[in-house]
């Protein structure tokens, strides 16, 4: 279905359907964010969130909700700094395109966005335009969801490490309790239930190209094809934040040296599912691509 313009928030956006009836809101003057994920229903699969923030050297940056492209590693002056700025929007049949100036961090940011059959593809592209080469950055895609439902992380071995190899790992952040019961590991997967709470944070390794959040039947979904080495966060390109007000799924692609114009891209391949049970979420995150 044709891309077009609209109003959503409070916020000017381009705008993106696709034939299940399922429509993304991005941000134009300001982000990009997607700021919102509608299915055919009116629900919007993502958070909405008003007066949270961080504040960074170069001012603060509002969380808004919904999805938005970071630089990792997370440097408050670099990753935080506010994009409040207007974007560039391309609009094109079944596409669109919006990118971000540089907002002093010496990158500028761009989602470009593909409708298909039941879901969207997202590509995130970031581009150096100063000399950066002592500091390799990597393209962070982060999306913001309602509390109460159920993260779910595949957990398990990659490629066959053989037998006297260690296989896979979970990482954790400093803040995060090992005894935090909102935190349980079956076999093959990693559970996050998001309930109101302190801060934690978990990452895999390795990444099975798969992750998911589960919330009043509803699952949303995104898939990526795995990042090669060197992975910031010990090599965590998965990764789940649960907190006191929103809980985030997060991809992280490869760590790159980025002189002016040159590009890292990661894309995400986003599909909702509605009126299923907990099990059937847990297995179509679980099947492999």
């Amino acid at each position: 279905m044709p891309a077009g313009e609209a109003s959503y928030a409070g916020f000017h956006c381009a705008v993106l359907s696709n034939p299940a009836g399922h429509t993304l809101y991005v941000t134009v003057d300001r982000g990009p964010r997607v700021i919102g994920y509608e299915v055919a229903s009116g629900v919007n699969a993502f958070v909405a969130l008003d007066g949270l923030g961080l504040d960074s050297p170069g001012g603060r940056f509002e969380f808004m909700g919904g999805h938005r492209l970071w630089l990792a590693p997370e440097t408050p002056g670099v990753t935080h700094l506010p994009d409040e700025e207007a974007c560039t929007v391309e609009l094109s049949g079944n596409n669109l395109h919006v990118t971000a100036p540089d907002n002093g961090s010496g990158y500028t940011r761009s989602i470009r966005v593909e409708s298909f059959s039941d879901g969207f593809i997202v590509d995130h592209t970031v581009t150096g335009t100063q000399a950066t080469s002592a500091r390799p950055v990597a393209s962070w895609a982060i999306t913001q969801l309602p509390l109460g439902g159920s993260a779910i992380v595949p957990f398990g071995p990659g490629p066959d490490p053989g037998d006297f190899q260690a296989s896979h790992s979970l990482v954790l952040w400093p803040y995060t309790k090992l005894d935090d019961p909102r935190i349980s590991v079956e076999d093959g997967y990693v559970l996050i239930e998001a309930v109101a709470g302190n801060p934690c944070k978990i990452g895999v390794r390795p990444d099975a190209g798969s992750m998911g959040y589960f919330r009043d039947g509803l699952l949303f979904s995104k898939r990526t094809d795995p990042a090669p080495d060197p992975i910031p966060d010990l090599g965590a390109s998965a990764q789940v934040y649960s907190g006191p007000d929103f809980v985030e799924l997060e991809t992280v692609s490869t760590l790159r040296e980025l002189s002016p114009g040159q590009t890292t891209g990661h894309r995400e391949v986003w599909r909702v599912r509605e009126s299923i049970t907990m099990q059937t979420a847990i297995g179509e995150v679980l099947e492999p691509a």
